[in-house]
């Protein structure tokens, strides 16, 4: 198999971007999902984040970024209202924020007004938040282009990828290789490129754990290898 696709999604819940490489930090894929939304807490309760199930404006907002000087997020509405911030803001002097992630607590910087006014004029949501990572369950999301195909083939009209949020898309080697749809559900352990870089695949639907050294780079075109199977479909339980 060959990697044919890379996203990584910067704020949790809206779209992602495709890039040919990805360096992997001790979270996952650097600037993967290092900024969620929230609604802000009332009372004692703590905020909570909003997921793209629920909260489908948040998939109208554009979103790229600009490698230098600074690597910066730029976003567009769909009135065309545009904000821009750090990639990696200073959050020295940020108020800290709790926050509630399916039952489980972490925390987060708020961004300020600027960032709070431009989304909820945007997706009718509160405040954006900055944090070491906001992941669900694991580092990373991986499918196959022969499972979309398997899907879309059910639909009335095809869909692209980007409804399935990955991070990573697989395709088979070559037109004579054959790569089953779902067979991933049965996968786990990956090893990719020269170097080997080891994904351990935990459980469907979740994402999956990985055992590479920070600084690793994957790369679209690598090489992918089955290197562990599992004698029946993994299982998952989400936690809510």
């Amino acid at each position: 198999m060959k990697i044919d696709q890379i996203f990584i999604y910067p704020i949790k819940s809206l779209p992602g971007i495709p890039v040919e490489s990805a360096k992997i930090d001790s979270r996952g894929f650097e600037a993967d999902r290092r900024f969620v939304l929230i609604s802000p807490a009332e009372g004692d309760l703590k905020a909570k984040f909003h997921a793209v199930s629920n909260s489908p404006l948040n998939t109208q907002i554009a979103i790229s970024i600009s490698p230098s000087p600074t690597p910066t997020l730029h976003l567009t509405s769909p009135t065309g209202n545009t904000f821009s911030l750090p990639l990696h803001p200073p959050t020295k002097g940020l108020a800290r924020v709790p926050i509630d992630m399916y039952n489980s607590c972490c925390e987060g910087f708020d961004m300020g007004d600027d960032a709070a006014a431009f989304f909820a004029a945007a997706c009718a949501v509160g405040r954006k938040v900055r944090g070491i990572a906001f992941t669900d369950h694991g580092s990373f999301l991986l499918t196959t282009t022969s499972s979309l195909s398997a899907l879309s083939s059910q639909l009335p009209t095809p869909i692209s990828i980007a409804p399935l949020r990955p991070n990573i898309v697989l395709r088979p080697a070559t037109r004579n290789h054959a790569l089953p749809a779902h067979a991933e559900d049965f996968w786990s352990e990956l090893k990719i490129g020269r170097g080997g870089i080891v994904m351990r695949l935990t459980a469907n639907c979740g994402r999956y754990g990985f055992s590479p050294n920070v600084g690793d780079t994957i790369r679209v075109g690598d090489t992918v290898v089955v290197t562990r199977r599992n004698k029946e479909h993994t299982t998952f339980d989400w936690p809510y």
